[in-house]
């Protein structure tokens, strides 16, 4: 076996690295157990996410001229690589297992050569997404060919769609998903016999694992423990993995928003799935020796690196919209037709009536006067039309023409076992006769129709009501339902003292699908009718935890770093946290000392390569943040500052981009 050397300022061997072995497996793809004569492995890189898989590169020992080639009969093997013990022939740590997939020839005046590339591919990880299955009574699951979703957002409410059934009735396997327009009831629940909940990210994640990956032929899925980290993590709202997903893109659609990454740890006997926290790791220093001193590896075992503070996409005040307010109201309904034609006879009114043409709008438009089409000054019927001022209700209320929604009280007597499945009422309209001292569901016979651009109603039978008409002074009409206010709900995390830029820069973050704010209104002129179980929802505290939770991540500088070390070094993971370089005493902390926490650059990719100079380690490092800038290493992988997420030069920034990625 081939040695590399590291040789210490004082001429001595301070260290002696073997050289990576690279095994071949069978043509039927069994496992590598034999080494691959005349191949030596010049690189190996291990990256975070499913962005860039792992991947080796090959050298061939040419002996000839290349004549006579075909396709490599290798295109059918496995291969290994291995780091071996120094001074031994044992094996020790195995670095990447994959298929040998590519090979390249070249003849130029420097000669021939022959090179060679191993990877770790997506259909390592088991089959692609083709379907998810559903608990299905009598075969206890089945198949629905379509995007696996989870918690998908039906009638503008997130539902949740896991199951409390298991695949194979194992709970080890992760639980099968419920249908979306499934159980609605608890009758639907007896008939299906099972339930349903929402998909927390540790279900999910071991769900689609399971899924994908049943046979773990390759690939073995995430450990209990690593599963187990998911636990706590953010609420798991409409995310959608497309139809022909492999696993490494199902990972990061579901891990990397919420603030968790993946790699392949390979030292068992097959590479595992392993998750990390992003900006949560093993601390750990690397060392440098201060200028002028003598080289000794014991305090050295770094003799390259390069750092990037950057501040100049960074932002230390965030104010986060969610979508508009709304509010379930009654509102009282004004003539919406002029007011000359009061007194027309009834039966001319009717639509085959003498006054009909003309005059399609008279005692049967009724209008809440939200945009002040109506002189609130003249009376009415007996009413002052005044303009509508929900500006108690809402953050912001502007009069003009709106449109109502349906109620969010629920339809009375759903069962309370299926709440987040209960169906809101329709509109609920009401008349009065008496002036508004008794009222009245409207007649079924009647045909209403809802105004399409304001707050309103068309009575669209034969004949105009006849109990409205005959009423007369003392005729009232009113109309419950859900109206929108002019404002978001919205949290603004202002700039804290501690942020690296001096001037207040801000980001504004629209996420309509994520915030919510919807009241029954129960106080005031317009307070609802309705009584009973709504579709309420509050998310103040959310959406201020997540404004806050961006401020928090983006208002330090920006760090990227790539570190050259010597030899091999195994001691440092995918996941750590890298603090300093000590000796010459350089923080890797992306916040300031008077912050109250630290923001330390985390391992995305580890490469061992074999050069001119022997062998050295590279880690690639970015500093650890959770949901909004996770990056890693692109493919072509040249320097550190490679991004997952390129976008060509804006004014924004590359931060930014890869924020908006995220979202």
């Amino acid at each position: 076996m081939a040695i590399t050397d590291a040789i210490n300022t004082d001429g001595n061997l301070y260290a002696a690295y073997p050289e990576l072995t690279v095994l071949l497996g069978g043509t039927s793809g069994a496992p590598p157990t034999d080494l691959f004569p005349l191949v030596y492995c010049t690189r190996v890189v291990q990256s975070a996410s499913g962005s860039r898989l792992d991947f080796a590169d090959l050298e061939f020992v040419v002996t000839g001229p290349l004549t006579n080639r075909t396709q490599p009969a290798e295109f059918s093997r496995m291969i290994d690589i291995i780091m071996p013990d120094a001074d031994t022939t044992a094996l020790s740590t195995r670095l990447l297992r994959g298929d040998y997939t590519r090979e390249s020839a070249s003849v130029t005046h420097d000669g021939e050569s022959l090179s060679g590339q191993v990877q770790m591919r997506n259909y390592h990880f088991g089959n692609p997404l083709k379907y998810y299955d559903v608990f299905e009574v009598d075969e206890l699951s089945t198949r629905i060919h379509s995007d696996a979703v989870f918690n998908p957002r039906i009638d503008d409410r997130v539902l949740g769609n896991m199951s409390n059934k298991n695949r194979e009735d194992d709970a080890d396997l992760g639980h099968l998903w419920a249908h979306p327009e499934s159980i609605s009831s608890t009758i639907g629940e007896t008939y299906q016999d099972q339930t349903r909940s929402k998909w927390t990210l540790d279900e999910a994640v071991k769900s689609m694992c399971w899924l994908l990956n049943p046979d773990e032929q390759f690939v073995l899925n995430p450990e209990s423990s690593s599963i187990t980290l998911l636990a706590g993590a953010p609420e798991l709202l409409a995310v959608s993995v497309p139809l022909g997903s492999r696993l490494p893109q199902a990972l990061d659609l579901l891990l990397i928003p919420l603030g968790y990454n993946w790699y392949l740890d390979y030292t068992g006997l097959f590479p595992r799935i392993t998750i990390f926290k992003i900006g949560t790791g093993t601390e750990r220093e690397l060392y440098f020796q201060s200028p002028g001193e003598s080289l000794n590896l014991t305090d050295s075992n770094v003799n390259q690196f390069s750092t990037d503070n950057n501040i100049g996409d960074s932002f230390n005040q965030v104010t986060v919209y969610g979508s508009f307010e709304e509010a379930e109201c009654t509102f009282t309904l004004y003539p919406g037709w002029d007011a000359t034609h009061d007194e027309v006879a009834y039966s001319d009114l009717e639509k085959d009536g003498e006054e009909y043409s003309g005059k399609e709008t008279v005692w049967r438009l009724f209008i809440a006067n939200e945009a002040g089409d109506i002189d609130p000054e003249t009376e009415r019927l007996g009413q002052m039309p005044v303009v509508p001022d929900l500006t108690g209700i809402f953050e912001l209320w502007v009069p003009h023409r709106r449109q109502l929604a349906e109620p969010l009280t629920y339809i009375a007597g759903t069962p309370s076992a299926a709440t987040q499945l209960q169906v809101r009422r329709p509109h609920v309209i009401e008349y009065s006769a008496d002036a508004g001292v008794t009222w009245l569901a409207a007649d079924e016979k009647w045909t209403i129709k809802l105004c399409p651009d304001q707050i309103g109603i068309l009575f669209d039978s034969k004949s105009i009501p006849e109990e409205l008409y005959d009423a007369g002074e003392n005729c009232r009409v009113r109309i419950t339902g859900t109206v929108q206010g002019d404002s978001r709900i919205n949290y603004t995390a202002d700039r804290q003292n501690w942020a690296v830029n001096g001037r207040t820069v801000e980001q504004v973050i629209l996420r309509p699908d994520k915030f919510e704010y919807r009241i029954r209104n129960s106080a005031g002129t317009f307070a609802s009718v309705l009584t009973g179980t709504a579709d309420t929802k509050d998310d103040t505290t959310e959406i201020q935890a997540f404004a806050e939770s961006l401020r928090d991540q983006n208002q330090y500088a920006e760090i990227d770093c790539e570190f050259r070390l010597p030899g091999w070094h195994l001691q440092y993971q995918i996941g750590d946290l890298i603090t300093k370089i000590a000796g010459r005493e350089i923080s890797l902390d992306g916040a300031p000392r008077s912050a109250p926490e630290r923001r330390y650059v985390q391992v995305v990719e580890r490469r061992f390569e074999m050069g001119p100079g022997g062998p050295s380690t590279v880690l690639i490092v970015d500093r650890g943040v959770a949901e909004n800038a996770t990056r890693t290493a692109t493919p072509s992988a040249t320097k550190a500052t490679d991004a997952i997420f390129t976008t060509a030069e804006s004014f924004e920034g590359d931060r930014m981009a890869k924020v908006r990625a995220a979202l």
